[in-house]
């Protein structure tokens, strides 16, 4: 099989829930994570279809518990598991114009 991945991956020791409104909710472990979204283990994997959007809020000692759900796609479903990735979200997190403004000197 042939490497499709951009980013590195980092296993961890998390558990994810993953909520959808219709569906209701589920509890996997993240088998690892990168930058582009997460392998999700130990789960019903023939309750999800490709493309499905969902909620998922990281769960676990060193994560911060006050950080909302993330918007995240299946992409692949395996026996062993499910892939999400992150899913863009329709407005910007943050202003970048705001955020030169405030890192420029006031003397400049």
């Amino acid at each position: 099989m042939e490497e499709n991945r951009k980013y590195p991956r980092v296993r961890t020791g998390y558990q994810v829930r993953l909520t959808h409104r219709q569906h209701g909710y589920w509890v996997g472990s993240v088998a690892n994570m990168s930058e582009g979204g997460i392998f999700v283990a130990e789960l019903r994997t023939s309750e999800f279809t490709l493309g499905l959007e969902i909620d998922a809020a990281i769960l676990g000692e060193g994560w911060d518990k006050g950080l909302p759900a993330l918007r995240m796609k299946v992409i692949r479903i395996e026996e062993k598991g499910i892939a999400l990735a992150f899913v863009e979200p329709d407005y910007p997190l943050w202003d970048s114009g705001k955020l030169s403004e405030s890192t420029q000197s006031p003397n400049q």
